[in-house]
């Protein structure tokens, strides 16, 4: 195992300054451009989940299809798996947002094969796919002012809204962050 993935980066290139190594260059922040994807094996229930933005034009279609009503959007996409078991999670903010959060949308498939499984509302970051599964497809953890809320596939959909049945809150949910408030670019002034 790499000292990057015990130690924060400060303290990895400290320590790599104390042994006479020279540390690398720090990665570049991974951009969150108006389409972005991201592909990381379906995770078993005790693996994390790992996902990084990667444009991707059919989620930008699919986007621009269900929501775009002629304007530009901002949102911050990610995704697991291969083929038909891919997920790809999709966050449109800020003109998808209201006082209780914004807009997630969920496809399965990848490619020009994306199929909607969901549109949900009042959703908070993080975001996270969870260990548990229902009906084929990963439970999500979405964060609500009640807490945690966990959405489960119900065969055709994830629930629309995660404050309200069958959406529950949960506590000590095991899962991996997919999206968090430090993909969101900082608020334009």
């Amino acid at each position: 195992m790499s000292l990057s993935r015990l130690l924060p980066t400060p303290l990895v290139a400290l320590a790599l300054m104390a042994c006479g190594a020279e540390p690398a260059a720090e990665p570049a922040p991974a951009p969150t451009a108006t389409a972005a994807d991201a592909t990381a094996p379906m995770a078993s229930a005790a693996a994390a989940v790992a996902a990084s933005p990667v444009t991707d034009p059919a989620v930008d279609r699919a986007v621009q299809a269900a929501e775009g009503d002629g304007e530009t959007l901002t949102y911050v996409a990610r995704g697991i798996g291969d083929g038909d078991d891919r997920i790809t999670l999709v966050y449109l903010f800020p003109s998808h947002c209201g006082n209780a959060g914004c807009t997630l949308l969920v496809y399965g498939g990848e490619g020009d094969s994306l199929v909607p499984l969901g549109r949900t509302t009042v959703v908070e970051t993080p975001i996270r796919v969870l260990s548990t599964s229902s009906n084929g497809r990963p439970d999500l953890g979405v964060m609500t002012g009640e807490g945690e809320a966990l959405l489960a596939f119900d065969g055709q959909t994830y629930p629309a809204n995660p404050t309200v049945a069958p959406a529950r809150i949960v506590t000590d949910a095991q899962g991996s962050a997919m999206i968090t408030d430090a993909d969101l670019p900082p608020p334009a002034d």
